[in-house]
């Protein structure tokens, strides 16, 4: 479920958002686990007096997984709990406390912890992948997802700034890279700019973010989208996206690029 907030602040929010949806990348990794995604989850965020078992019926899920964050100067607490939905019995919880630098390794403890708790293990590349975030940056990867917040809510503008400022805060952050090539290639393919320059850059960041993290399924994802909408090479994009899901296997937006 959407993590709570218990900071009140809308870049808290944010923090408690993308911490939820780094997790839930983590986990699916791990082909033998159905992961619901971030964007499926959303309209359960205020669920009211709804039960679990409800939901976990709406998503047809064995188990839940809830938790908070609370951000208090450099200090960060998370709980999480995961719930098995038709007890509502916990198989499993815990608190994190941490300097709001260590956030990424919180990321990777809660994946790893929540993989052991049902009984299952993240093969030998994905346990590497999980433990290699993007970007260290803590003020990077908040702007990323102020940049992707834009993005879901239709606003190019503020998706482009906020990715720009990622960028500027760590300029080998290769998943926000990724980001500035796909919003290159939306804006060439919505017609705000039909300019070949646009889809150059667009280019140009997908190499380096290659250079980067040459194995990250989010690459291949964004040259798919590269060729689906900007060179409108629909082989190409089906090879990229499907190089993506061996990569992620439950990934929602691959499934969903490659379904269009």
């Amino acid at each position: 479920l959407p993590f709570a907030s218990f900071s009140g602040g809308k870049d808290d929010d944010m923090l408690a958002a993308g911490l939820q949806d780094s997790i839930l990348t983590n986990l699916a990794r791990i082909d033998v686990l159905r992961v619901i995604s971030r964007t499926s989850m959303l309209p359960y965020k205020d669920v009211g007096t709804r039960k679990l078992k409800e939901i976990a019926a709406d998503l047809e899920v064995d188990s839940i997984i809830e938790g908070s964050v609370q951000r208090s100067g450099d200090r960060l607490m998370v709980q999480v709990q995961l719930i098995d939905a038709a007890t509502d019995h916990h198989l499993w919880a815990q608190s994190y406390e941490r300097d709001i630098g260590d956030l990424f390794s919180v990321q990777s403890a809660i994946a790893r912890d929540v993989a052991q708790a049902v009984r299952v293990k993240f093969t030998a590349p994905a346990a590497v992948a999980v433990e290699q975030p993007s970007t260290r940056s803590v003020e990077a990867w908040s702007a990323y997802q102020r940049a992707l917040a834009a993005r879901s809510d239709r606003q190019s503008a503020p998706a482009m700034t906020a990715v720009a400022q990622a960028l500027e805060l760590d300029p080998g952050f290769a998943l926000a890279l990724v980001l500035q090539a796909e919003l290159h290639v939306q804006a060439f393919n919505a017609g705000d700019d039909r300019r070949d320059e646009r889809l150059a850059m667009a280019r140009q960041a997908l190499i380096r973010a290659a250079e980067l993290q040459p194995a990250s399924p989010g690459l291949h994802r964004g040259w798919g989208y590269f060729y689906a909408n900007g060179r409108f090479d629909l082989d190409a994009a089906i090879a990229e996206y499907e190089t993506a899901l061996r990569l992620l296997p439950n990934d929602v937006d691959t499934l969903d690029a490659l379904g269009n």
